[in-house]
């Protein structure tokens, strides 16, 4: 990993004058410990870290301690996470590299159970038809094959939990008042880990089809 210089920018916003994002003064991947939350967040030149609050626009919202940020980008930008992990860079790689017209709906073992694929289809639902999970064996790694979505996210620690966490399907149901929501469209991934309460299959406008490789990535 190449070692570049990091500059921190300030901007008032409805939290007031401070640090709120971090970049790079080239492309180079870089990890960072950001000035809010002191954890380290992957960042590069295309990449703000943002602070959650500011995103969600609720004035004086206290900073959790865990990761506050999730991550979300364009396939052709896979290589730059390939520094979490060896299995995060063989999913991803996989992603880039694949052909998944090919795969049919279920799933499809890449690495045994430590990586496995899930080809999904279904059409978008308005959101309270949408459940909102969180894992803990698994992260998973979401990428539109066709169509586009509402893509929900909170940091955990704001959920509230609605069902106790089933093993089998490393899964806990969870409620939260307050999601942020972007678009995710066709070759747009997301990475979630246990700390990010999430929600797919939302309709972002209008209603869409989406054919959908969800990735299980063992932590």
């Amino acid at each position: 990993m190449d070692c570049v210089l990091c500059e921190w920018g300030t901007r008032r916003n409805a939290l007031g004058k401070r640090p709120f994002f971090a970049y790079t003064t080239s492309n180079s991947t870089l990890c960072s410990r950001t000035a809010l939350t002191g954890e380290w967040a992957i960042v590069n030149r295309r990449c703000l870290a943002v602070p959650f609050s500011f995103l969600r626009g609720r004035r004086g919202h206290p900073q959790p301690k865990g990761a506050e940020h999730m991550i979300c980008d364009r396939i052709e930008n896979a290589s730059t996470y390939y520094c979490l992990g060896p299995r995060f860079e063989k999913a991803l790689r996989f992603l880039a590299e694949t052909d998944l017209s090919g795969y049919a709906v279920g799933e499809h073992e890449i690495e045994g159970r430590d990586i496995y694929l899930k080809i999904q289809e279904y059409d978008t639902a308005p959101p309270e038809d949408c459940r909102i999970e969180v894992h803990e064996v698994y992260a998973d790694l979401l990428y539109i094959v066709q169509g586009q979505e509402g893509f929900g996210y909170s940091p955990e620690c704001y959920s509230t939990p609605r069902k106790p966490y089933d093993p089998e399907d490393d899964r806990r149901l969870v409620h939260c008042e307050d999601l942020g929501v972007i678009l995710q469209r066709e070759r747009c991934f997301a990475i979630a880990f246990p700390q990010d309460a999430h929600q797919s299959c939302r309709i972002f406008k209008e209603p869409s089809k989406i054919r959908k490789a969800l990735i299980k990535v063992k932590l």
